[in-house]
């Protein structure tokens, strides 16, 4: 029955005037795995090859809610009983409904099964068209009572627009095609939305989104479907598009950027490799838009086609255009958008429609990067191509997690043309500061004024340093020396003006003895090590900025990439297991938890490399070659292994200012046929014991590692040097053993246990091989 509620209640009338909360955002769609034309396929292996750049490869504003109570208050995931649902993406408020049970309840209004008719007595939003008053209630109904008894507390409760009904909407999903944790009670079926459809012979009709699959269509305002109400957002800028530049154009609410230019008809698997290698206006992240991003394009004021054409000339009206979202209902088919109406319809990927790639458009809150190369260009500097290798790294990681080269301020005396140099080597120079000679003063200064003045951006101030260090020290340039206190000072300056989190990242040595100076609220302070030495393979690609890096990269949080780095440099053994690294969070922030430059995460980057074997037995002075398979593979895919002998001994500690020298051999191996198995084979099995084999993967820049594998080298032990080994033998062992002569014995011939000694082992073994046991 339609509900009794008194009839006066109509006078307050606050019916959805097609406002949406979208502005600044595109919600991810929640599609999480990766398909081709026929079968599901693994996200993480697809970098650069066919069917990469699809919606699951790139997870950008994911979802989020919160649950509420009555009052409006938050309240934990794990409760049974709530009435409202905040998306804290968009920040839209949701009705939660109630008792799905096939049953309709109209004395009821949040009751999940009611179904009412679309109706809109206000002759500027309703399209020409008030719709159909029903018999058991219409849409203005619902939203009229809500509002009548300011539920959750509030009166400004409406019908929402069609795109803010596709925010909610999973496209992981089917049957429903939203989250039941958050929305339980959601239909398979269709939910009014406030947006007539603009074709005036259309005027009876209004978009209606079914969450089935989250299909679209515009049905009769008579015909009954569910209403689920909203309250919250902006109304959006209808003059919020802007020409870019090289042929973009820039959405300043959503911060998508388009490509201006409508390509001819392809395939799905051609459309997503088309938007991958796009390079337009020198860019290299473009990509094909999800169906939610594509969707924010239409225009539903306008026909044929339903888009701005003044930005957007030469979009078809007839045909599609493809997006990255796999259709979950058939995944031999995809979603497109048709911009004759701007409804979505879904094509098998075979099919051959228009394209138009997109960049950009997650939430970021970048902030402003330090980023000191320090130590100077002189020979003397043996840290001068890890710290190169390493500060390049970092800068190329944080502008591909969305800072803008005016956010960076880069002392790199490397430099080799002055302010303007292709640090990235793609090129293109690129405006970045650079200073050939740092002082403190000028590090200083760019903290306290530098940074401040990026007052446009709110993010943290990360301050990243590489190169030499000491107790309480940092070598900026030879003579050039700031201590700890000293920096405290100008970062406690910069957040005294500012009130910005700072995040410190140093790599050197005994950089741990840091953290307690420069420990303070809001402040993320990381270094590579505790108060002793660092270790850096001799071109950097083994470090704890490397793997920390990386994994910031690909999206992970600052604590979840520290936890990785850390456990990388153990894997690797000695000497990079001696390094303790340290991060230490002051009071007042959650800084370990967030993300470089935004919420939005990044598959497939890390190249996989299969466990290696255990290789046989050999002799002293002989050859082994190695062979490892390794996924995720590109033409620049680069693979080394570390030696590490068993009479390896890792270098004493060093003063400070100075580096320690990591001598660990290395073997590059080199895959013939393109076919991921990289070969090689080394030769210097000179001493008897194991022999640890670590080999490393790098792709795209990111550097993955293999558990170890060994090479034991049979032991000849000869001490005497009567090429035999004999009773003389076992007499010289126990000398060195006693400490009585034989200083000058070969160890590394004579030493099998591994542990880089004469002891009772070697003699045993020798006494064995004597008596022909």
């Amino acid at each position: 029955m339609k509900s009794t509620k008194p009839a006066a209640f109509l006078t307050i009338l606050i019916l959805s005037l097609s406002m949406s909360a979208m502005a600044g955002v595109v919600p991810d769609t929640g599609q999480s795995k990766c398909y081709n034309d026929t079968q599901e396929i693994s996200c993480l292996t697809l970098s650069g090859k066919d069917f990469y750049g699809q919606d699951a490869v790139y997870t950008i504003n994911p979802s989020s809610y919160t649950k509420l109570d009555a009052q409006g208050n938050d309240l934990t995931d794990n409760v049974t009983e709530w009435i409202m649902v905040r998306d804290n993406v968009t920040g839209l408020i949701w009705e939660v409904k109630q008792a799905k049970d096939e049953k309709a309840d109209y004395s009821n209004i949040h009751d999940a099964d009611n179904v009412y008719t679309w109706y809109d007595s206000n002759p500027e939003t309703n399209g020409g068209d008030p719709g159909n008053l029903g018999i058991a209630g219409n849409t203005a109904d619902v939203i009229n009572a809500l509002n009548f008894e300011a539920f959750g507390g509030y009166s400004d409760w409406r019908l929402p627009d069609r795109e803010e009904l596709r925010s909610i909407t999973d496209y992981g999903r089917y049957m429903p095609a939203t989250d039941p944790n958050y929305f339980p009670g959601t239909a398979s079926s269709g939910y009014w939305s406030s947006v007539t459809l603009a074709d005036e012979d259309d005027a009876g009709k209004s978009w209606c989104l079914h969450f089935e699959y989250g299909l679209e269509s515009g049905r009769d305002k008579s015909s009954e479907y569910y209403v689920r109400a909203v309250r919250g957002g902006e109304e959006r800028n209808s003059d919020r598009l802007m020409n870019y530049d090289h042929g973009t154009v820039k959405d300043i609410e959503t911060g998508l950027i388009w490509q201006q230019r409508s390509e001819p008809a392809m395939t799905w698997k051609e459309a997503l490799a088309y938007c991958e290698t796009l390079t337009l206006g020198g860019p290299e992240d473009w990509r094909l838009p999800t169906i939610k991003e594509l969707a924010s394009l239409a225009d539903l004021d306008r026909i044929n086609p339903a888009i701005n054409i003044k930005y957007f000339t030469d979009t078809s009206g007839t045909s599609a255009y493809w997006t990255s979202t796999t259709y979950a209902g058939d995944i031999a088919s995809a979603w497109g958008m048709a911009f004759d109406l701007g409804n979505d319809n879904i094509h098998s990927k075979s099919g051959k429609y228009h394209v138009r790639a997109v960049r950009g458009g997650w939430v970021s809150v970048t902030g402003s990067l330090i980023l000191v190369a320090g130590g100077g260009i002189d020979d003397d500097n043996t840290l001068k191509e890890s710290t190169k290798y390493l500060a390049d790294l970092v800068c190329s990681r944080f502008l591909g997690r969305g800072f803008d080269e005016k956010d960076i301020y880069y002392f790199d005396p490397n430099g080799p043309n002055g302010l303007f140099y292709d640090f990235n080597g793609n090129g293109e120079k690129d405006l970045i500061v650079s200073d050939e000679t740092p002082t403190v003063e000028e590090l200083r200064s760019s903290i306290e004024i530098w940074a401040v003045d990026q007052a446009s951006n709110p993010g943290p101030l990360y301050l990243v340093m590489i190169n030499h260090g000491g107790i309480d020290t940092f070598e900026i340039y030879p003579g050039e020396i700031i201590n700890a206190s000293g920096l405290n000072e100008a970062l406690t300056k910069f957040q005294d003006t500012t009130n910005r989190d700072v995040v410190v990242m140093i790599e050197a040595c005994k950089s741990g003895s840091f953290v307690d100076d420069l420990s303070a609220p809001n402040r993320l302070i990381i270094t590579c090590t505790d108060e002793n030495d660092a270790y850096l393979e001799i071109k950097g690609r083994i470090s704890f900025t490397q793997f920390f890096m990386d994994k910031l990269r690909a999206g992970e949080t600052f604590a979840d990439s520290f936890a990785y780095a850390q456990s990388q440099l153990k894997a690797c053994g000695t000497p990079y297991s001696r390094m303790n690294p340290k991060i230490e969070e002051g009071t007042g922030s959650s800084l370990q938890l967030e993300r470089l430059g935004g919420d939005y995460a990044v598959a497939g980057l890390f190249p996989k490399i299969s466990d290696p074997p255990e290789y046989p037995d050999i002799k002293p002075d002989t050859s082994q070659t190695f062979s490892v398979t390794v996924s995720d593979i590109s033409n620049d895919t680069k693979v080394w292994a570390v030696v590490r002998p068993p009479d390896y001994r890792p270098p004493a500690l060093v003063e400070d200012l100075k580096a320690p020298e990591v001598t660990l051999p290395t073997l590059d191996l080199i895959s013939e046929n393109n076919d991921g198995v990289f070969t090689g084979s080394y030769e210097a099995f000179t001493c008897n014991g194991k022999y640890s084999i670590i080999f490393y993967a790098r792709n795209e820049g990111v550097i993955s590692l293999s558990s170890p594998t060994t090479v034991t080298v049979m032991p000849v032990i000869d001490y005497n040097g009567d090429n035999s080994t004999d009773i003389g033998d076992a007499i010289l062992g126990l000398r060195m053993i006693t400490g009585i002569g034989a200083e000058d014995t070969d160890v590394c011939r004579g030493e099998i246990s591994g542990d880089g000694k004469i002891g009772l082992e070697e003699i045993v073994h020798i006494l064995r091989t004597s008596a022909g046991l």
